[in-house]
This record gives structure tokens, C-alpha cells and sequence, in this order.
């Protein structure tokens, strides 16, 4: 979003005066009793209030000095409900009202035990501030964490009621000691004018309307496949970085064409296996060697397939024919191999009350994690069983999950937020995968962009599927994307509780997919709309203010 105030005013915020800020920010503020609607605060005055924080002061994010600007001390948070599942937030000072808004359950927010603030993204009128309270005491700053937790689940959840082992679990992600230092990998600024190298993806002329979509990336030889509509693009990647086009292969059988929704490398990367809207009950398999499809398995009559898992992490690699489906309440094994159709079903486990199944991943043991729309993470030591452990959700779908090859962490991604989650059960032996965890669930680590950050984005962006790097060393990194940034995290520093060191690059246009080379965590391949590209890790950086906007610096206030 861009700063209201200078869109609206065409005056840098840094040059506005207190009373201009006040009226752009503000409408509904005390200040200038013209603009208040008396109904709606009357109205607000008249429900119930449902928390009263302690005391902090006020800081609105200033974009063009790329700080917080205190703006009122002293003030109070309230929340009253004022529907069902609908609140307002209200900050209140000696002055009165000085800030009301409905609590957005979809905003980018955290809280920062190192600071004691509240910081939190607000959207009106098409753009979006970013707000900060910080208060005087950690109390008041848990206080305040663990009701807005409370309200985001109601609000999301209606009345499902989260029991005491699933709220500690969920609040205690809200408040994580974050420390933000300096990444000793962190490129300088004249590092970001480094060269990359990029080729544009050349692509079939009948698919010119047609969008990248799907990004995979081979583990044998690390080659590159995109689809655009029923277009299978294949790049080869050389060590350098720069990428090759080496053909584009229409999708179709004898009588239909085939656009991809979920594709999966398959048998030593010799296959490529996809699901298709036009056919929900069946899975095409391309034979890559050939460039054409050969295979159509009918997996069930009924069940209509939402994604496929490989059997373990790595078994792209190898000769391995089976491999796991996903019904909307359901999980299977696919074997290519038997008469019929292909699910299995002493190795399925059905369930019988809507589940909502959205994405999966695999150990190198073959234990199993699965994402839902309510964002719980349900956790197998093998399929047609029970889960062993269900780590609640807030209520957001789980976008993608991925789990390291030991089984130790899972990555799992939100719209606006990961979560990294330890499975161990602490002081036994064996984790989440072969025992119920219970009240024993560790505290998820949130990965997500600094508000401040966050708030330069679409209001739909959301991330994309984040990933471990692979390969045969231990995982060192994450990536995600978001709108036109690619954002890496350094695990090893998210284990230790250092959350907020990200690395981001951005680009001209939307990021539709992107992950690590096999085997190395300092190439990335990058699906943009229209081309792909191979960038160095050295061409993320530290986030500032320059990778955000390309404004001229504001004159200072006189």
C-alpha cells in the first residue's frame, strides 16, 4: 500500500503537521468533533467491553524515514463486541478517541516481546498504515496478545472453542522472543546492483494469454519444469546460473487437453504426474523422455483428488512406484500397478466428517504431514491409520507444508504467515509422528514480514508454498515468495529464535512460485508470470527502505 496521507495531500508524511495527520488518519478522531458519526459511537459506547489493555503509547510507521513516529503517549487499547463475531478496537488518551477501527482478522500483525509492542497493518480507503502500540510492562503486552489471539480465533472459527492444550499452544506462537540482529550473510546495498543471471522463458505462441503457474524443480539433472495452461516448459540450469530453454511440450491425450493443477516428478525424474479440474477422479503421467503423456490412471470412482505426495522426501529419485493421494477427507496410497483403479484401499484412511485436506509432505522415512483448510497440520507415522497428532490451526488454510528429511521440523505456510514447528516430544524419545503430543506441543515458531514491511503489499497477497532446501546435507534455509519479493529465512537462526532476519529480493512483477536447486541453498529458481529466472542467494539482501520504494527521501519538517 502507499502512504494515504500522500496520496491524498501530495505532501510527504515527513512535512505534515501533527493536525494534518490527525484529519487524513484519523476521521473518526475526537479531535475535530465535525467528523465523528455520533450513531456509530454511540452504538460502540453502548456494547460490551471485552478488554482494557494497560497502559503504552501510539507510534504510526513513517515509510519515508523508515521508523515509528510516536504520535500519542499514554493511551489505553479497548475492544467492545459489536456483533457476533465482530469487534472494534478503540485507543483512547487524555484527549478522548484518538483511533477506531474493526479488528481485521486478516491483517499482518505481531507481537514483539523485546520491544513490548503491538504492531499491526490497517487498511482504509486503499491503502494501508502501518501501527504500533508499546506498552509499559510485558503483562500488559501478554494481556493484550492473548485476547487478540482469542478474538482472531472466534472470528475465524465461530464457535468451535479451542480446549487449553490447543490455546497455549496457539497464543504462545503470537508472543515469540524475537531477536532481529544484523544477518552476517546480509548483502550491502552496492551488492544489490550485482548482475544475475536471467533468461526469459520462451514460450509457445498459442499460450500467449496464459500465465506461468506450476514450478517444479528436478532433483536428477536440476532441470526446470513450468507450466503455462497445457504448456510443459523444460529448462536446463547450468552451474553459472543462467537458464536454457530446451523445449515446450503441448499437455493432452488423444482427446482432451490436460492443464495441470497439482504435478509431482515421479520415477527417478523420468515421469511427471498431474491432476487436472477437467478430470478430479483421475491422474495423468507424462513420460518425460518421450514429451508426451502416456498414462491416464483412473484412482477413484468417487473421491475427487485434491493433491499427491511423493512416498518419502526423496522418492523422485528413486525407482518408486507408489505414492500418496489426498481426498477432502481422505489419505491414499496410489499404486500405477494394480488392475483398476489405482487407490489402494488397505492403505487408505478415510475419515468420516469433513476434513478439508489441502497439502501434504513426506520424511525420508516415509512419515507423513497433512494441511488442512482450517490450517490444522495432522501428523502420520504411516497412511490408512489415525493421525498419532493434530496441531491446531487459527482457521487460515494451509497453503503448502514441507517437512525436513529427518522429520524433525515442518514448515507450514499461511496467507499472511509460516509456522515452523518442532516434532520432537521433549524428554522422551520418538515425536509428534510416532506419539500423541498432547500438552507437550512446542511453542510453532511464526515467520512473517515485519508489519512495516507488509504493509507496501497487495491487501491479497498471500505467500507461496515455502520450502526446505534439498539435498543430502542438513537443511540450512527457507524460501517463500510474496506479491514481487522472494524471502529466504536462515534456519538455523529461526531454531535459535532469531525470526526476524529475513533476506528478500524484489521483483517487477508477481512471484508465481519459486525454490531452491537440488542440493544447495545458494541458487534459487524464480517462476515470475512470464519468464524464469535463476538468481544467486547473494542477490537477497537485508529488507530496507529502498527495497520497498524507490521514492525521493521527504524534505525534513521545518
Amino acid at each position: 500500500g502507499q502512504c494515504l496521507f500522500e496520496t491524498q495531500n501530495k505532501k510527504a508524511f515527513s512535512y505534515a503537521s501533527e493536525e494534518e495527520i490527525e484529519r487524513a488518519l484519523f476521521p473518526e478522531t475526537q479531535i475535530e468533533q465535525t467528523s465523528i458519526d455520533t450513531s456509530e459511537e454511540v452504538a460502540v459506547e453502548d456494547t460490551p467491553v471485552v478488554f482494557e489493555s494497560g497502559k503504552g503509547d501510539f507510534y504510526i510507521f513513517d515509510a519515508e524515514k523508515n521508523t515509528f513516529v510516536l504520535f500519542e503517549e499514554n493511551i489505553t487499547a479497548k475492544i467492545n463486541r459489536t456483533d457476533e463475531y465482530e469487534f472494534r478496537l478503540s485507543l483512547v488518551s487524555g484527549k478522548g478517541k484518538i483511533h477506531t477501527q474493526l479488528l481485521d482478522p486478516n491483517a499482518q500483525q505481531h507481537f514483539d516481546r523485546n520491544t513490548l509492542s503491538y504492531v499491526w497493518c490497517w487498511a482504509r480507503n486503499g491503502a494501508v498504515w502501518t501501527l504500533s502500540i508499546k506498552f509499559a510492562s510485558v503483562s500488559s503486552l501478554l494481556a493484550m496478545s492473548n485476547k487478540i489471539g482469542e478474538l482472531l480465533y472466534e472470528m475465524k472459527n465461530k464457535d468451535e472453542k479451542m480446549n487449553k492444550d490447543d490455546e497455549k499452544y496457539l497464543l504462545d506462537a503470537f508472543v515469540e522472543q524475537m531477536e532481529i540482529e544484523e544477518e552476517a550473510e546480509s548483502t550491502t546495498e552496492s551488492e544489490e546492483e550485482e548482475e544475475e543471471s536471467e533468461d526469459e522463458a520462451a514460450q509457445d505462441e498459442e499460450t500467449d494469454s496464459e500465465k506461468n503457474k506450476n514450478l517444479l524443480v528436478g532433483y536428477k539433472d536440476n532441470k526446470l519444469f513450468v507450466t503455462r495452461g497445457n504448456t510443459l516448459g523444460v529448462f536446463g540450469s547450468e552451474k553459472s546460473g543462467k537458464v536454457k530453454f530446451q523445449g515446450g511440450t503441448q499437455l493432452r491425450t488423444k482427446d482432451k487437453i490436460v492443464v495441470p493443477e497439482k504435478m509431482m516428478l515421479h520415477n527417478q525424474d523420468t515421469s511427471l504426474v498431474m491432476t487436472s479440474k477437467d478430470s478430479p477422479h483421475s491422474l495423468y503421467r507424462m513420460d518425460l523422455e518421450r514429451e508426451k503423456i502416456v498414462d491416464e490412471w483412473k484412482v477413484d470412482d468417487y473421491r475427487k483428488i485434491e493433491n499427491i505426495v511423493p512416498e518419502t522426501k526423496y522418492a523422485q529419485m528413486t525407482p518408486s512406484q507408489t505414492f500418496i493421494g489426498l481426498g477432502s477427507s481422505s489419505v491414499f496410497r496410489i499404486d500405477p500397478r494394480v488392475s483398476g483403479n489405482k487407490r489402494v484401499e488397505e492403505s487408505t484412511k478415510q475419515y468420516s466428517t469433513p476434513v478439508g485436506f489441502t497439502c501434504g509432505a513426506t520424511t525420508g522415512k516415509g512419515e507423513v504431514v497433512l494441511g488442512t483448510k482450517k490450517g490444522d497440520l495432522r501428523l502420520y507415522n504411516k497412511i490408512g491409520i489415525k493421525a498419532k497428532t493434530n496441531l491446531p490451526g487459527f482457521g487460515d488454510p494451509a497453503i503448502g507444508v514441507d517437512a525436513t528429511e529427518n522429520g524433525k521440523y515442518i514448515v507450514a505456510t499461511y496467507k499472511t504467515y509460516l509456522l515452523v514447528i518442532d516434532t520432537e516430544v521433549p524428554g522422551e524419545e520418538g515425536s509428534g509422528y510416532t506419539k500423541r503430543m498432547g500438552e507437550t506441543k512446542p511453542t510453532p515458531r511464526r515467520l512473517q514480514l515485519l508489519p512495516e514491511h507488509a504493509s507496501f503489499l497487495d491487501a491479497d497477497a498471500s505467500f507461496t508454498p515455502a520450502r526446505f532446501n534439498t539435498g543430502s546435507s542438513e537443511e540450512k534455509a527457507i524460501i517463500t515468495s510474496i506479491g514481487p519479493f522472494v524471502v529466504t529465512w536462515n534456519f538455523r537462526r529461526v531454531k535459535n529464535g532469531h525470526l526476524g532476519g529475513y533476506q528478500i529480493r524484489k521483483y517487477d512483477d508477481n512471484v508465481v512460485a519459486d525454490n531452491f536447486k537440488y542440493g544447495q541453498d545458494r541458487q534459487i529458481a524464480v517462476a515470475l508470470p512470464d519468464h524464469l529466472t535463476v538468481t544467486g542467494k547473494q542477490n537477497l539482501y537485508a529488507p530496507s527502505q529502498r527495497t520497498f520504494t524507490t521514492r525521493k527521501p521527504a524534505p525534513k519538517r521545518k
